[in-house]
């Protein structure tokens, strides 16, 4: 509050918060400093201290921390758990279940890889243990598992290895940053470093290695230090000389699966290009190698889903499935370039929608249906238990491999007091399939769902019409509509 310019001191910014119901101060030290002088000046009561300090009792004595005050943390038995067998398997199953196929085409498909066939493992990630993300701070670079380790213990599979270029920290982005101000960038000057005969070594090997394989698996990202607190970047794409090394082994094998790694939606339009498969495989963390593998190799099928919207270009951003309506539409059929909600240089949807993510087998959704076209009644907007109507659709695998789909089931209040998204996820479901095999999936839709919170901090739920998506993604068109009455 004193550097937004609201309180002009600490102190000030100690009564403020506290006068607005702030029982916690957990970084700045103004409570320990200036309560005990507030209180003596009257300036707060001890009443009210009481009050703030049992609150904060009661949430101790609610998380068991007067019996247990570290909940475990530091015992004798921790040496017998951290990084145990049973928590690596868990943290390898996480892996496998996270990671995103984004795009795999052709109807030889380049992933799962192929035991009978070359296949080279080219990038900076090859043996980066830094795969976790950077709010990891007891993480150690010696328990992680690279790729280079993963694909190693593969004997059954033809591989060869090039890092290809280095992998550019934080440190590297900032000094290249400070090379180029702004006033030599008024002046035309950018000045990147240029490459080392180090790293021209490390391109040449994987420019032959690209070139004996049948296969190539590029594995790019950002460092762990560019993602997170801290760490905005105005370009969002790969890092100069990964795009360079992407680029040059485009140009001698054009059978490319890229694996992205790193902790935020990036520009993956060259990626795509360059690429007959893409993967987005975040910071997986001390199993990542393992997961990964078992993902590309086909001993788990894919099944994750983008938590977030993957946009075009960084002028795209902020770009998320949630927004409000606009007044002023595109209409998605005529062609209309002039006063409406659109880019002229660029489409309105995300490269790839939140909620998206492909699988190694094919799934079908029937239209989707809901039990009641009609409901009357007056109804809690805080009550998420009673089922208002059920809402459904059958899905099937189309493939010969047994899979997951994640069904996800948005909802939109088709008209509302307040502006409201133009649709909102309210439920999802992972479905497993055998081959072939046909499921219904079926949600339960609450008053809790209808309701939305309005400008008085009160839960409001309206009568009128409404709208359910049922689908694998939140641009999915399956809909199926109902109203309250």
């Amino acid at each position: 509050m004193v550097k937004h310019g609201i309180c002009a001191d600490l102190k000030e910014a100690a009564l403020t918060a506290f006068q607005a119901g702030v029982d916690i101060d957990m970084c700045s030290m103004a409570y320990n400093r200036y309560l005990p002088e507030l209180v003596e000046e009257g300036k707060i009561s001890e009443e009210d201290l009481d009050r703030s300090v049992m609150r904060v009792l009661r949430l101790k004595s609610r998380l068991g921390l007067f019996e247990d005050p570290y909940r475990g943390a530091f015992g004798k038995t921790d040496s017998h758990v951290i990084l145990c067998t049973e928590h690596r398997s868990a943290a390898r199953k996480a892996v496998c279940e996270s990671l995103v196929l984004l795009k795999n085409e052709g109807e030889k498909s380049l992933l799962p890889l192929k035991k009978d066939r070359q296949t080279a493992l080219i990038g900076p990630y090859l043996k980066c243990e830094e795969l976790f993300s950077a709010w990891s701070p007891t993480a150690k670079t010696g328990d992680t598992v690279t790729l280079l380790k993963a694909a190693g213990e593969l004997e059954e599979y033809s591989f060869t290895y090039s890092q290809g270029c280095r992998l550019d920290t934080r440190e590297d982005v900032l000094a290249k940053s400070r090379e180029s101000s702004v006033e030599d960038l008024r002046k035309g000057v950018f000045a990147w470093k240029l490459p080392s005969k180090e790293e021209d070594d490390m391109l040449a090997a994987a420019v032959r290695n690209a070139k004996d394989a049948d296969t190539v698996v590029m594995l790019l990202g950002e460092h762990r230090s560019l993602s997170g607190e801290g760490a905005s970047r105005g370009d969002i794409t790969l890092p100069e000389n990964q795009v360079e090394l992407l680029k040059a082994i485009y140009e001698v094998n054009r059978n490319i699966v890229t694996v992205v790694f790193g902790g935020r939606p990036l520009d993956l339009r060259e990626v795509c290009l360059c690429s007959r498969s893409v993967v987005m495989a975040w910071l997986p963390g001390t199993e990542g190698g393992h997961g990964v593998m078992d993902v590309l190799t086909g001993c788990v099928n894919f099944s994750g889903k983008l938590s977030m919207s993957i946009p075009v270009s960084v002028g795209q951003i902020p770009v998320y499935y949630n927004q409000l309506r606009t007044g002023r539409p595109k209409d998605p059929v005529l062609d209309e370039p002039n006063y409406v909600s659109a880019y002229l240089d660029s489409p309105n949807r995300p490269l790839f929608p939140f909620g998206y993510g492909l699988s190694y087998s094919r799934f079908s959704i029937s239209d989707a249906g809901v039990s009641r076209a009609q409901i009357e009644g007056a109804f809690d907007p805080d009550d998420e238990e009673s089922v208002l109507l059920t809402a459904g659709a059958e899905i099937e695998n189309l493939s010969e491999r047994a899979g997951t789909a994640v069904i996800q089931m948005y909802l939109r209040d088709d008209v509302s007091s307040l502006a409201r998204p133009g649709r909102e996820l309210k439920a999802f479901k992972r479905i497993s399939l055998a081959s072939r095999e046909k499921k219904t999936v079926s949600f339960a839709v609450t008053p809790a769902m209808l309701a939305y919170t309005g400008p008085d901090g009160k839960r409001i739920l309206e009568k009128g019409s409404f709208t359910i998506w049922i689908g694998e993604d939140s641009e999915t068109r399956n809909q199926a509509g109902f109203s309250l009455k």
